[in-house]
């Protein structure tokens, strides 16, 4: 499959040391060649809370102990929509899980 990154993706990507950046793009890679395998694994998960629509279907792929890339796919085309450290979505699970609370 092609692979087609975003430029926050990119961005983000770029940003990073190198090593980090060759788990990304070897992780990518590996569920862009291997994607029916990739979504039975651990590492590649649809998102809960996304529509089930597959051409709309957001993922999460873990790349390494720290890195996740959120990516989905049309047809033939992974789109790698960006790339977020596991501190930053735990930030933002906490920060859910306060406002839900508070609003009940």
């Amino acid at each position: 499959m092609e692979v087609n990154w975003a430029f926050t993706a990119r961005t983000f990507l770029d940003q990073l040391p190198k090593r980090e950046q060759q788990q990304v793009m070897s992780s990518v890679e590996h569920a862009a060649q291997n994607w029916g395998v990739a979504l039975g694994s651990s590492r590649l998960k649809a998102l809960q809370g996304f529509p089930k629509d597959e051409s709309e279907q957001l993922y999460l792929l873990r790349a390494g102990h720290d890195l996740r890339v959120l990516i989905s796919r049309r047809e033939n085309i992974i789109v790698v929509v960006d790339v977020v450290r596991r501190s930053q979505i735990e930030r933002l699970q906490s920060i859910q899980r306060r406002f839900k609370g508070s609003s009940e």
